[in-house]
């Protein structure tokens, strides 16, 4: 049996930090990819079908997807169940909602053929999410993140214009 001694391990840092940035970059493009191509897929469904059809068919398949994945969790790792109080009821149905209302909006603009708008509206979400966290859960809001929000809505903002 190989013991690691903390020079084997500092030898193999590298290598590890390497292998762990590669993995997040193409996992990151991967996601980028997928959210455009699902974006220009919904573009082009909303020209043959209505707002809440493009906006359901989204939605009908994220359950079964979801729930999947939370079973493949519960089998890798055994844990119980969480309980859940009505207060985090309301803000579960209050968030989906929201983003169901989100959707459909960025669907109709999509129906209006202002596709660099919806997607740059649907990019944004993320620096909304960090504004809220801010104002009404008191989350620190770091430069840094401010920063790379503002960067990465910047394509956007500029082929909006």
């Amino acid at each position: 049996m190989h013991r690691f001694t903390s020079q084997s391990l500092l030898t193999l840092l590298p290598y590890i930090l390497t292998m762990t940035i590669m993995t997040w970059i193409f996992f990151t493009f991967l996601a980028a990819f997928m959210q455009a191509w699902r974006n220009a897929l919904q573009s082009k469904l909303s020209n043959d079908v209505s707002v809440a059809g493009v906006t359901l068919s989204r939605f009908i398949i994220a359950g079964p997807i979801a729930a999947v994945y939370l079973y493949g969790l519960y089998q890798y790792q055994d844990t119980t169940m969480p309980t859940f109080n009505n207060a985090f009821w309301g803000f579960i149905v209050g968030a989906s909602v929201m983003q169901i209302l989100a959707t459909g909006l960025m669907v109709k603009l999509f129906k209006m053929n202002n596709y660099a708008v919806g997607a740059g509206l649907a990019k944004s979400e993320a620096l909304v999410a960090a504004i809220l966290g801010v104002l009404f859960l008191a989350r620190h809001f770091l430069c840094l993140v401010g920063l790379v929000c503002f960067l990465a809505l910047l394509p956007y903002c500029c082929s909006a214009a």
